[in-house]
């Protein structure tokens, strides 16, 4: 019965990794879209590719959270647990699953807490439910798009610094800039380096930041002598470099929006493996970040182009250099998130930072309304999955 269990709940994780890689690809696609600057299939590889990694990697910090600070594993029988926990599972799927049809992008993450959190008030009266926790995500959630908007908008405007110069060596920095701050900030954040320990990430970081000099070397060569800088089409990224934002874009997503499903399958894989929960101790199952990392890269290569659009076509029009920006100031902002345990939005962040390109050219730019209607259909989805999460809970304890 055990292995049954185990064997179903995995399937329904697969199967939120699956359609939360193929609703949140717009986060890495989207701009590649709307920029028209690579083949799609060769954008779907680099986003399938990057998203595993960024999984694999970084998947244990949100899970963390989603598994021992939302609710309380302890505080339920572990047979109620394991079907609670899959139970959400499934009603996230279903829920994103309708919204990807209608071409809106979604944040899953909401989503699969709106019903944790309702299953424990259901299930336990609340006593179970971390409601500082929630309320404080819930306040992170409403001022996502603003952050991102922010971070667009300044990140925009570095671009105009830099390219008011009007040289081609000032191109090569501004990309070495970008790429640098990310890959620094990739590498350090991964584990906090105490001790001695920090100058080996020091090194790892002078290493990457070495590998960061082949992305610029292709530059230097593009705007070299056969090249003008272009400064007036929005072109002085070359789509090689965009390719390599989006990337940063997947990594991002991967190491974020897998907890969805990994911290889940853990919970279920824990109680009915040990007929107990433990409260301290439970951390994410390897098995379970391969088995979802590998959902959300399928996702979004078998039906990533569907939200993709909406993102990049609907929302303001970008070019190379806008889309680049726009990727990177969603990446670096929820790479921060993410190592701070905190289940965010990331479809948010980049919802943002894509609208604060276009508000920094302009607000006539940007499709305002769009915008609104995604966040209206994000908070009205929270509100949705907690009712449903609360139902099921109350249905356990009858039983």
């Amino acid at each position: 019965m055990n292995i049954i269990g185990i064997v179903v709940a995995g399937l329904v994780a697969f199967l939120l990794a699956w359609i939360d890689g193929a609703n949140n690809a717009g986060n890495s696609l989207g701009t590649l879209i709307g920029a028209k600057a690579l083949p799609l299939r060769r954008a779907l590889i680099i986003a399938g590719v990057a998203e595993f990694v960024g999984g694999v990697l970084y998947g244990g910090f949100i899970s963390e959270t989603i598994l021992r600070r939302v609710v309380n594993p302890a505080a339920f029988n572990p047979i109620s647990y394991a079907v609670g926990l899959t139970t959400a599972m499934f009603i996230t799927f279903l829920l994103i699953l309708a919204v990807t049809r209608r071409r809106i992008p979604f944040s899953i993450t909401q989503t699969l807490i709106g019903v944790l959190t309702g299953f424990s008030l259901g299930n336990t009266g609340g006593r179970a439910t971390n409601l500082a926790l929630v309320s404080g995500l819930l306040g992170l959630w409403i001022a996502l798009p603003v952050l991102g908007i922010v971070a667009g908008l300044l990140s925009y405007k570095l671009y105009e610094f830099f390219i008011g110069f009007k040289k081609q060596w000032m191109a090569v920095i501004l990309v070495a800039t970008y790429f640098n701050i990310f890959t620094v900030s990739t590498v350090l954040l991964l584990t906090p380096p105490t001790g001695l320990e920090k100058y080996w990430y020091v090194l790892i970081a002078t290493v990457l930041v070495v590998f960061n000099a082949i992305p610029i070397y292709s530059l230097v060569k593009a705007t070299g002598a056969t090249r003008r800088l272009e400064l007036d089409t929005g072109r002085i990224f070359p789509p090689e470099a965009l390719a390599l934002s989006s990337g940063m874009i997947a990594f991002t997503h991967g190491a974020h929006d897998v907890a969805n499903s990994a911290a889940p399958l853990t919970g279920v894989i824990a109680a009915l493996s040990l007929n107990s929960i433990p409260e301290e101790g439970l951390t994410v199952n390897p098995f379970a970040l391969l088995l979802c990392s590998g959902g959300l890269s399928a996702g979004i290569i078998t039906w990533g182009l569907r939200v993709a659009r909406t993102i990049g076509e609907e929302i303001t029009v970008l070019n190379n250099d806008s889309a680049f920006i726009a990727n990177f100031s969603a990446s670096v902002t929820t790479l921060f998130l993410t190592r701070m345990g905190l289940p965010s939005s990331m479809t948010g962040i980049v919802l943002g930072s894509v609208a604060g390109v276009g508000l920094a050219k302009g607000i006539g730019n940007v499709n305002l309304r769009l915008v609104i209607r995604i966040l209206l259909y994000w908070y009205l989805g929270f509100a949705l999955a907690l009712a449903a999460g609360f139902a099921t809970g109350w249905a356990l304890t009858i039983l």
